[in-house]
């Protein structure tokens, strides 16, 4: 399903993200837990870090992850969870508020970049 981007909503979109990255963090969050319909690849994550000019340390802390999981994500060893693709998605199409989103977030959870 294409979001048209008439049908977007900011507002939504910010509050789906900070419920997937408290669900991420172990935290209680009100989120549906579905799978991914879409393909990613290790070079959708690189190019995710590159949008937010991350390491893949930092890239790590922000997604509550260790450094060596996001290398197997980018080497294609191991499957990348829904709630990071959605990220990663959210920063190919609306790369601004995304981002400034996410580092919003990782503010308010201490994860820090």
């Amino acid at each position: 399903m294409k979001v048209e981007k008439r049908d977007w909503d900011p507002k939504h979109f910010g509050e789906s993200l900070q419920e997937g990255l408290k669900f991420a963090q172990g935290k209680p969050a009100k989120v549906k837990v579905e799978d991914l319909r879409i393909r990613l690849t290790g070079a959708v994550i690189k190019d995710a870090r590159q949008v937010l000019k991350v390491s893949q340390p930092q890239f790590a802390r922000l997604m509550a992850v260790s450094p060596e999981t996001v290398k197997k994500w980018e080497q294609g060893k191991n499957p990348i969870p829904a709630a990071v693709g959605y990220w990663a998605e959210g920063l190919k199409t609306h790369p601004a508020i995304t981002k400034n989103l996410l580092f919003e977030m990782a503010g308010k959870y201490s994860v820090g970049h």
